[in-house]
């Protein structure tokens, strides 16, 4: 991504409070979620009774109308962009089928399976295994791995625990100290690289 310049910046804090954001990024040639995040990088705050207003004059209010409600597409208009429609029941060609199962990561870094139970509804597969094999999971507890492993989804090596037995289980202080200190360094140093790519971007 191009650096902002000082003349950028200078502009971005001479303009700010008179000039709405999308329009200053239009005429800096510059995306507005990189303007907004330029703001916060050399501490600019609009008021919040300027962001109030701003917030207001572009937002469509109840009972306005569109200015082209109900005139429909000319027939035109129509038939030039009509290759582009997909057709009624047309799904993507990466649609997944019922009992499809998929690999996810989770925000910790962890994969864990998924299955397709029907269109637009995706569960976890150890806990549809369970429910399959054992009925519904009582409320409080949760469906675990023996082995703790995650990918290993099959009916033997699932169990049912509580929370805190969980907790137990998967809590950074049971591990052995090298292992603890390398996964809190490696949760420091993601954080550090997260917060800085918000500030570049």
């Amino acid at each position: 991504m191009k650096r902002f310049t000082e003349k950028e910046d200078q502009f971005i804090r001479d303009n700010y409070l008179s000039i709405p954001i999308k329009r200053l990024a239009r005429m800096m040639g510059r995306a507005e979620g990189s303007v907004t995040g330029r703001f916060k990088r050399i501490g600019l705050v609009l008021p919040p009774d300027l962001a109030a207003e701003r917030r207001a004059a572009t937002t469509f209010k109840k009972g306005n109308v569109s200015h082209n409600k109900g005139k429909g597409v000319s027939p035109e208009v129509r038939e030039k962009i009509k290759r582009t429609w997909f057709p009624s029941g047309h799904q993507p060609h990466n649609t997944k089928e019922d009992g499809m199962i998929v690999g996810r990561i989770d925000n910790t870094g962890k994969k864990y399976l998924y299955i397709r139970e029907a269109k637009s509804k995706w569960e976890l597969l150890h806990r549809h295994l369970w429910r399959k094999h054992h009925g519904q999971i009582p409320a409080g507890l949760i469906v675990a791995f023996k082995d703790g492993n995650s990918e290993n989804c099959v009916i033997e090596n699932l169990e049912l625990i509580d929370r805190s037995e969980n907790m137990r289980r998967n809590t950074i202080h049971n591990l052995p100290e090298e292992i603890r200190n390398t996964k809190l360094l490696i949760g420091s140093l993601t954080r550090k690289i997260n917060k800085y790519e918000q500030n570049n971007k």
